[in-house]
């Protein structure tokens, strides 16, 4: 029982250790808990980008940011890999991108990514978490 910034901490170095990829987390959080609902929602997120990028983007850097400002967590993540048509991959429904953004509006939060071909994505989610 140890917080969601540890939790996604542990996710970060199993998947750095399989993968040839430099992940950087930043966060304010220290070991307050929220919600269950909330925890999990953010960490499978976060879970589900790592994959992402790690399936898809050959990237060699992820960034990832979460921040609690008032009653709101704020994710910022992005990597360096190729890229992607961020409307194509929702109308394949691929990449858990309709998955994501429905766990984070079941929280009212939401999540926009950005990404063109050859310039890495940024992700930036929220979730109101009192």
């Amino acid at each position: 029982d140890f917080g969601l910034a540890r939790g996604v901490q542990n996710f970060i170095d199993k998947s750095a250790a399989m993968h040839d990829v430099k992940i950087r987390f930043t966060t304010n959080l220290r070991s307050e808990r929220y919600d269950t609902d909330i925890e999990v929602i953010l960490y499978r997120v976060i879970c589900e980008l790592i994959n992402n990028t790690l399936r898809h983007a050959n990237a060699s850097k992820i960034s990832i940011d979460l921040q609690l400002q008032g009653d709101v967590l704020y994710l910022e993540y992005e990597d360096n890999g190729m890229g992607f048509d961020v409307k194509q991959a929702e109308s394949d429904g691929g990449m858990g991108l309709s998955n994501m953004q429905y766990r984070l509006n079941s929280g009212n939060g939401d999540i926009k990514i950005s990404s063109e071909s050859g310039r890495g994505m940024i992700a930036r989610a929220f979730i109101k978490c009192k």
